[in-house]
């Protein structure tokens, strides 16, 4: 799984890039924490940017069949956007 789990995060980090996401952190959390092992960061520069970017991880960055689509909290009206893979969590 953490191998899955990076190659996840890997892609995540690219469409992030490709988007012109801001400030992309990786964080490598496997060991530390209980509820993922990878943790992605990114910030945005307006809420317009922050709505194409989830959106477009949502169509863009598929899992596993196995697995249901990622889970979603927040929304660019709020400022922030939360995307759950599992073993990658999105900011």
């Amino acid at each position: 799984m953490p191998a899955e789990a990076l190659t996840l995060a890997h892609a995540i980090v690219g469409a992030l890039e490709a988007k012109k996401g801001e400030d992309i952190l990786l964080l490598d959390l496997l060991g530390v924490c209980s509820f993922t092992d990878y943790f992605v960061l990114c910030t945005c520069s307006s809420e317009r940017t922050l709505q194409a970017l989830g959106d477009d991880l949502l169509e863009q960055v598929r899992v596993p069949q196995s697995r249901s689509s990622p889970r979603k909290e927040g929304d660019a009206q709020s400022g922030w956007v939360l995307l759950d893979y599992g073993g990658v969590v999105v900011h």
